[in-house]
């Protein structure tokens, strides 16, 4: 089947990968805009170490879905199942793991990073749809699957749910996308009537039923005229219903709807939607990701680290108990011990405190005028700095800053090790579709991973360089691993061909 998003019968919203861009490159500006009124300081730092957390999130999630939910196949809820694999079909996408769960809120979504994705429908739905209605529901989420937009989505939400934060950073962009993701659910149930009713259902439950649609559709009318009106939208991810479905009903009456529609109701008898399995047999060279992925991976990395980095200081500078303030002890030792100019710099200080600033010329003076006001106590033996590990060996005290330049290698360790062995790609990975595996397709223990992270963050220097002329790299051949494409690390088969 023709590509659905391509040349002049793209079926995407126009403009919707601008406004991703749009909203990444404002996204410093909006986060500090809605950490303003939450006070709270949100910023890049911030976002990069939620991601980081979503991703594992979604990325374990899968084994939450099948130890919770309950998972349908061709002889476990047929019905249901035979409406995802006729969507899959016509879209031309292989078919997804299908879970129902307990969900009173979000009808059908999708989450993950790549093949096989995992479609999941709420009990408390599911029933009340009709056929043709469901079929659209499942049909937009798919659209979702094919137009790219899940792998982004999942880190936005990781379970579907509409977070005001992300709606308000992202939502000119995700708004955009619930448009495209009508559109392919129109052409998969072929009914306009069918397709409204399944958003009405969505948005006011039951008692739409007992609604007018086309009176309830012509409140998007009323809502263009009015500027005032429009501004609720910008907190929500997903337009207002009564616009998704005139640009549905536009849609449809468009040129671009009859071309589309033929050929979704061909592609049925043409194509039988494959299932990815995980691959068997050797990785080959060809596998392998070329240098550009893995060095744009890497600086993608580089900068979470940084940023992840950054959040946790400032957080364990705020919550750590019993931290100094700079008025209320600014002497780390008694003022016998200390020199000329920290004496200086201690008298300065403590002459700020209210009752103390004009009574006292000396150092001495000074603490002594402030340990019987009460407001410093002299601390002979302090305590180490909260972001400083400290351990004795020989009798001598030795000191480490978590949060120095030297420690930034063992946070970049640590990054590493964590998100492969349990997600079997970074941050950085997952954008650009890659991943580590062994040589036969497996996920690396841990083993294999924390040697594989300690060879790349102290030659790292001299590996990124060399990659440049060879997609196997000697670290990859010491530890047993690859770097590969996503997509080879799976092979699509139909059902027939799995039954045999």
């Amino acid at each position: 089947m023709q590509y659905l998003f391509s040349g002049r019968t793209s079926l995407r919203t126009p403009a919707e990968w601008l406004w991703l861009i749009l909203t990444c490159l404002f996204a410093p500006v909006t986060l500090g805009i809605a950490g303003f009124f939450l006070h709270e300081e949100l910023g890049i730092s911030t976002a990069a170490l939620l991601l980081v957390v979503a991703m594992i999130f979604v990325t374990i999630s899968r084994g939450q879905l099948l130890g919770s939910s309950v998972r349908i196949d061709a002889e476990h809820f047929p019905q249901i199942f035979h409406v995802v694999e006729r969507c899959a079909s016509m879209i031309g996408i292989p078919m997804p793991m299908v879970f129902v769960r307990d969900d009173n809120t979000i009808p059908v979504t999708v989450i993950g990073f790549g093949d096989p994705y995992a479609l999941v429908l709420a009990n408390h739905w599911i029933d009340h749809f009709k056929e043709d209605e469901l079929t659209f529901m499942i049909g937009r989420e798919l659209g979702h699957v094919a137009a790219g937009h899940t792998r982004f989505e999942s880190l936005l939400s990781t379970n579907g749910k509409e977070n005001a934060i992300v709606a308000f950073v992202f939502g000119a962009w995700l708004r955009r996308t619930e448009y495209t993701a009508d559109r392919i659910g129109l052409l998969c149930c072929g009914s306009l009537d069918s397709a409204m009713r399944a958003i009405a259902f969505a948005t006011v439950h039951h008692f739409s039923r007992k609604i007018h649609l086309e009176t309830f559709a012509q409140q998007a009318a009323e809502i263009s005229r009015d500027q005032i009106l429009r501004m609720g939208e910008w907190l929500s991810a997903v337009p207002y219903a009564t616009k998704r479905m005139a640009a549905l009903r536009q849609f449809h009456e468009s040129a671009l709807y009859a071309y589309w529609a033929e050929r979704f109701l061909e592609n049925p008898a043409s194509y039988v939607p494959a299932s990815p399995v995980p691959r068997t047999g050797t990785v080959d060279k060809r596998d392998c990701v070329g240098w550009w992925r893995r060095f744009a991976a890497t600086l993608l990395d580089c900068i979470v680290i940084s940023a992840l980095l950054t959040t946790v200081h400032h957080y364990t500078e705020q919550v750590a108990p019993g931290a100094p303030s700079p008025v209320a002890s600014p002497a780390p030792t008694h003022a016998r011990k200390l020199s000329a100019e920290d004496r200086r710099a201690v008298l300065n200080a403590l002459q700020q405190v209210p009752g103390l600033r004009d009574h006292t010329r000396t150092v001495d003076e000074a603490l002594q005028a402030a340990e019987k006001s009460g407001a410093v106590t002299v601390n002979d033996n302090p305590e180490p700095p909260s972001d400083q590990a400290t351990f004795k060996i020989g009798g001598l005290n030795f000191g480490f800053d978590f949060f120095g330049g030297g420690a930034w290698p063992i946070w970049a360790f640590g990054y590493y090790v964590v998100l492969v062995v349990v997600a079997g790609q970074t941050l950085g990975m997952m954008i650009f579709a890659i991943r580590v595996v062994t040589t036969h397709f497996n996920r690396p223990g841990l083993f294999r991973v924390a040697v594989r992270a300690g060879i790349l963050v102290i030659f790292g220097w001299l590996i990124i360089p060399l990659g440049f002329f060879t997609r196997v790299q000697w670290h990859d051949r010491l530890t047993g691993t690859r770097v590969i494409v996503l997509e080879r690390a799976l092979q699509y088969v139909t059902r027939s061909t799995a039954r045999a």
